[in-house]
């Protein structure tokens, strides 16, 4: 079996587990202090997975034989893996620094803090939109389904 195949389950699992974790971050101040340190650990391990399964996609996507897959498939499929991997690399990138910062547990309720908040809830929700619509492209690539 393919590295990009194991990798992608195991983001495919990743992915929406830290969307939700960051969501909830940003959604409950009252659980913050809870959430901090596993917020921090799973957003940048998402993003780095992600980075390495696109890695291991683009290596696998080279070596396709077009007699034996639908390479359309195949290419869309890696096209919008790539904005999941955009998406996961900025929350690995601004989730830590909203809990460390802006949405620190104990910050009260200031603008500021609405705007990192919605910013967190809309990265959150675009990474998991994303992940499982790749998922689906990539069940079409594989198994020949529509997509």
């Amino acid at each position: 079996m393919p590295v990009h195949v194991v990798l992608a389950h195991l983001a495919a699992l990743v992915g929406p587990v830290s969307a939700a974790m960051i969501a909830g971050y940003a959604l409950l101040p009252t659980a913050r202090a809870g959430l901090r340190w596993p917020v921090v650990v799973v957003s940048v391990l998402t993003g780095v997975l992600f980075v390495v399964t696109a890695s291991a996609g683009r290596a696998l996507l080279e070596g396709l034989d077009p007699a034996e897959v639908d390479v359309t498939a195949a290419y869309r499929h890696a096209k919008f893996s790539d904005a999941a991997t955009t998406l996961a690399a900025a929350a690995a990138i601004l989730a830590p620094f909203a809990v460390w910062r802006p949405l620190r547990p104990g910050v009260g309720g200031s603008r500021s803090t609405a705007i990192w908040a919605t910013l967190l809830c809309v990265l959150a929700a675009g990474l998991l939109l994303t992940t499982g619509y790749t998922v689906l492209l990539a069940v079409g690539a594989a198994w020949g389904a529509a997509s």
